[in-house]
């Protein structure tokens, strides 16, 4: 990385600051984020600290030509905007990177070993059990540590800063981080348009008699272990208890990839809750339902 922005450098016929400044960081408005501190700024920033001495004051390395490679400054304010950019990935309209730009940059050039996730352009991709793909990237200088992860599904991202170590400290922060994103996931999550679609679906099949079209909803291997002789007095019974579905309430994203945990408000009675999980498929299909707490 130190090298393609000295290479970009020589390109653009500018400092490599300068450059993302004007391609970046003034369109986003990061105007806390840079190479070169400003008093202000010098004011505010944060002393890093060693590992092996905690009380220690680290020294700013001064990384000369390689410096795209981790010379940046930044606050959680500014790289905040950076994170919102990413969610315009795929979308039309997205400045000051495309959406398809973006998109490209968030997909694996290479799968690791263990196929559970690979490197993209600038970031790393990684397919978690707790709210499914992840797209993050961590770093460090002599006494700072700093991790940046999010997933596109639930439109959700975190970022950590510490300013201690380089050694240990990695590890704390990255595991930090990691747990904050479940966290966060579960408290302002987005499910994807194809589960809000397939619970607005389910919904609809809550009335007097289920839709012909029930069985097309669910996975072929789903039906093979609960046939849809089955599921329909499921339905029929939560009809005969709070009446006809009239909408949702609200859906979360839950620890199941592609589920969600979905409150429907019904004619007559208490709401009913429903977890649900889908296969990304076109169409999607249900692989996990189940209706009660």
């Amino acid at each position: 990385m130190g090298l393609l922005g000295h290479v970009l450098e020589r390109a653009a016929g500018k400092p490599y600051e300068t450059l993302l400044r004007e391609k970046i960081l003034d369109p986003l408005g990061m105007k806390d984020t840079g190479i070169t501190l400003t008093e202000a700024q010098q004011a505010r920033y944060a002393q890093g600290y060693l590992d092996d001495d905690p009380e220690k004051e680290a020294v700013l390395w001064d990384l000369g030509c390689i410096a795209p490679c981790g010379a940046l400054v930044s606050t959680v304010p500014d790289l905040a905007r950076f994170v919102l950019l990413q969610f315009g990935a795929g979308k039309e309209g997205v400045g000051p990177v495309s959406g398809g730009t973006l998109a490209e940059t968030h997909r694996p050039q290479r799968v690791f070993d263990a196929w559970n996730g690979g490197i993209g352009l600038g970031w790393l991709i990684q397919r978690t059990d707790e709210v499914g793909d992840v797209v993050w990237h961590n770093g460090g200088m002599s006494g700072h540590r700093a991790h940046l992860r999010f997933s596109l599904d639930h439109g959700v991202g975190v970022i950590v800063f510490s300013n201690r170590g380089t050694g240990s400290g990695r590890n704390e922060v990255d595991a930090f981080a990691r747990e904050l994103l479940v966290e966060a996931v579960e408290v302002f999550g987005t499910v994807s348009e194809e589960v809000r679609g397939m619970a607005e679906a389910i919904g609809t099949h809550i009335r007097e008699t289920p839709g012909t079209s029930l069985a097309g909803l669910f996975h072929r291997n789903f039906l093979e272990k609960i046939p849809i002789d089955q599921i329909e007095p499921v339905f029929l019974g939560l009809y005969g208890k709070g009446g006809a579905c009239e909408g949702i309430e609200s859906i979360r994203p839950t620890d199941r990839e592609n589920g969600a945990r979905i409150v429907y408000r019904m004619e007559r009675g208490d709401p009913v809750v429903c977890e649900l999980q889908i296969q990304r498929s076109d169409p999607p299909k249900i692989l996990y339902l189940r209706f009660g707490e």
